[in-house]
């Protein structure tokens, strides 16, 4: 609610030594315009306006134009504001907004705009009627009162208001290893006590977990009853980590997750029961077990995705090129809690972009990551 944005000046933005332009105060002079909801997790910006008709005519005629009272045919422009020292009317808080809108990506996408004008109805003078039409050919949608339903009951509604980050998901989703770790470890499932011979990314993470429990309250949500792939790369990664440092009940954990022998002829009830035995949290018995191993070969989807992609792949590791390339490729949301990789792709795809359409791979990045909590023995004689 009420979030401010900015935008450079055109022409404003610095200097001929790129040093930014500072006013007669002394601070930088930036544009910047004021969102009433960011909604949609930030990809629509919906600004309300209680002006009337009669306001608008006024701020028309203070902007000095005003619409020519006979019955020829009025400028198909529309008026134009451009003067920085009037105020503030309907068209230049539009125009802000869309500048700051194309300031401004989201997943790689400029959010969409929404203008509601619950005192203007359709039919209005002409005067206004072109303002609005003028606001609508900027791509930016306009509700005035008839667009506006009743409100309903706030039961009705709850569950609406706050964002679901699952809504876009495919029936589909990439599981990064950072995700399988944090599926089969000790610190997901229960309470674990600090030693001495923890890590201290264990230890924070086991402070983490006694507030902020990740299994019930982020990645069951996210896998719902979709399909749960992996590729390959990272589930030998998985693998390995596990067998070298994993307790028996990650070991276990990780032989229910995954088709291992001695489990691979489980079905998936089978499997959700199994890990129930493992963990304090309820498991969701709609989870779909085992999660499939995919095979990919890197080229190809380099292929398929385009030059991005290879721009991308050339500072990733070859499991990182695997599981984000993957979901990038298939359009498929990837889960993973590696945040220095989803920035790294971010700023990379933002760098090397050749349309304003291009996108990197969907990314749902977990809140918090799970380590395993490894075996004392282990850590003691990890030279041995």
């Amino acid at each position: 609610m009420e979030k401010r944005f900015h935008w450079p000046p055109p022409g404003k933005s610095g200097d001929a030594d790129g040093h930014e332009v500072k006013n007669n105060a002394g601070t930088t002079k930036r544009s910047n315009v004021l969102v009433d909801i960011v909604a949609q997790d930030g990809l629509e910006w919906v600004k309300v306006s209680t002006l009337t008709e009669k306001r608008m005519l006024f701020d028309i005629a203070k902007a000095g134009w005003v619409g020519d009272s006979s019955d020829e045919e009025y400028d198909s422009d529309g008026p134009q504001i451009e003067d920085d020292d009037e105020p503030e009317g309907l068209l230049k808080q539009a125009e802000g907004l869309l500048k700051a809108s194309m300031a401004t990506r989201v997943r790689y996408r400029h959010p969409k705009i929404r203008i509601v004008l619950p005192k203007i109805n359709r039919g209005c003078v002409r005067e206004v009627e072109a303002i609005i039409e003028q606001i609508e050919g900027m791509g930016i949608t306009v509700q005035r009162a008839e667009d506006i339903r009743p409100v309903p009951p706030l039961s009705k509604v709850l569950d609406q208001i706050a964002v679901n980050p699952f809504a876009d998901f495919a029936e589909m989703v990439n599981i990064d290893c950072t995700i399988l770790l944090a599926l089969v470890s000790d610190l997901s499932h229960s309470p674990i006590e600090v030693e001495a011979w923890h890590h201290r990314a264990v230890r924070r993470q086991i402070e983490m977990e006694k507030d902020d429990q990740l299994l019930p309250k982020s990645l069951w949500p996210a896998c719902g009853s979709r399909k749960l792939v992996c590729t390959r790369e990272a589930a030998q990664r998985m693998h390995e980590i596990v067998d070298l440092i994993g307790t028996d009940s990650e070991k276990k954990r990780r032989d229910f997750l995954m088709d291992r022998d001695g489990t691979d002829e489980l079905t998936s009830e089978q499997r959700v029961a199994g890990l129930q035995e493992l963990s304090t949290h309820k498991i969701p018995t709609e989870l779909k077990l085992p999660i499939h191993v995919v095979e990919v070969t890197i080229p190809d989807m380099e292929c398929r995705i385009g030059p991005l992609a290879v721009e991308v792949a050339k500072a990733l590791s070859i499991i990182n090129q695997s599981v984000f390339l993957y979901g990038w490729s298939t359009g498929r949301t990837t889960i993973s809690s590696n945040r220095t990789v989803a920035k790294e792709i971010e700023t990379i795809v933002e760098a090397h972009r050749a349309d304003d359409a291009d996108k990197g791979p969907d990314i749902w990045l977990c809140p918090t990551a799970r380590s395993l909590v490894g075996k004392e023995k282990t850590r003691r004689n990890w030279n041995n």
